[in-house]
C-alpha cells in the first residue's frame, strides 16, 4: 500500500488554550469550512469495508480537498505573542477504487495514479 500523503489537522509552533480557535481562524480567512483540530486523513473507516469479487489488483483512492497550511501570528493589543503554523483541510472527500484494466469513470488526476498503482 502506498499513502501519497497524510495528516492531522494541527497546531504547531505555540501554545494556546484553544488550538481550534486558530483553524477555525484560518477557515474564515480562506472562505473554507475547516476540519477540526486531531483528526486524521485519508479517514480509515469512515466509508465502511469495501470488498470486491473475483481475482486482482485493487487499489482503493480517498482524496481530501482543498488541504490547507499557514504560517500564523498571535498579538494582543498590538503585542506579538508567539507565531505557529496550522494545518487542516476542507470537509467533502472523495474517492473510489480502481483495477488494473478497468475503467474508473473518474476522470481525476488521482484515479489516474491509483490506476498506474493497480497495474
Amino acid at each position: 500500500m502506498q499513502v501519497l500523503r497524510s495528516g492531522v489537522a494541527q497546531v504547531t509552533g505555540v501554545k494556546l488554550d484553544k488550538p481550534q480557535a486558530a483553524i477555525t481562524s484560518l477557515g474564515k480567512r480562506v472562505r473554507q469550512s475547516l476540519v477540526p483540530s486531531g483528526q486524521t486523513y485519508p479517514s480509515k473507516g469512515r466509508h465502511g469495508e469495501t470488498s470486491f469479487s473475483g481475482a486482482g489488483r485493487y487499489v482503493v483512492y480517498q482524496v481530501a480537498p482543498h488541504l490547507v497550511d499557514a504560517d500564523f501570528l498571535v498579538e494582543c493589543g498590538g503585542k506579538r505573542l508567539g507565531s505557529g503554523h496550522a494545518t487542516s483541510w476542507q470537509y467533502g472527500d472523495f474517492g473510489g477504487a480502481a483495477q488494473c484494466g478497468v475503467k474508473t469513470g473518474d476522470k481525476t488526476r488521482i484515479a489516474d495514479m491509483a490506476l498506474q498503482l493497480a497495474c
